[in-house]
């Protein structure tokens, strides 16, 4: 079995957002290819699908997010894990978001070997503030303490959508 892998929101609505547009953009080609690559994990907890729902509603075309990850579930490309929580302590001291853990820990609890995500917390929470160009120069090297950490202790690379795409190609 192939390992799973982890989308955080911003990039499932927007690639959501692509395919109700009936748009083939790079959210798309990146989702698709890492559900290509093996299961997508989310939370036995429903943190996720409760992230996933909040971030797309209300529907305004009858297929929510949520009826979407439904489905995916039902089909098995979508699969439930266990949170793994051990890295709380760790994942705080590098200033990654309480918000932002049950990424991880999905990712831990499924051995998931790759998160995709565009949100620059995943990657180095003190570039918040920083220029669109300095954050997606850590996005594209996939560098920051958050996603230096997740690589070296836990086998897990934290990349953008562009990033997915190399990633699901090497393996």
């Amino acid at each position: 079995m192939t390992s799973p892998s982890v989308i955080d929101t911003n990039v499932l609505k927007y690639f959501f957002d692509e395919m109700l547009s009936d748009k083939e953009d790079k959210f798309s080609i990146a989702v698709r290819a890492v559900m290509s690559k093996g299961a997508v994990a989310i939370d036995d907890e429903g943190q996720a699908r409760q992230e996933y729902l909040d971030c797309c509603k209300p529907s305004s075309v009858g297929l929510s997010l949520d009826d979407w990850v439904v489905l995916q579930l039902n089909n098995g490309a979508f699969r439930v894990f266990q949170m793994d929580k051990s890295a709380r302590n760790e994942l705080r001291k590098l200033g990654l978001p309480n918000k932002d853990h049950k990424w991880v820990f999905i990712a831990k609890g499924s051995s998931a070997d790759l998160i995709v995500s565009e949100d620059i917390d995943l990657f180095d929470p003190k570039s918040k503030k920083s220029t669109e160009k300095v954050k997606a120069k850590i996005k594209r090297n996939s560098s920051g303490p958050v996603a230096k950490y997740l690589k070296k202790k836990h086998g897990i690379t934290v990349c953008c959508c562009d990033g997915a795409l190399c990633f699901v190609s090497s393996e």
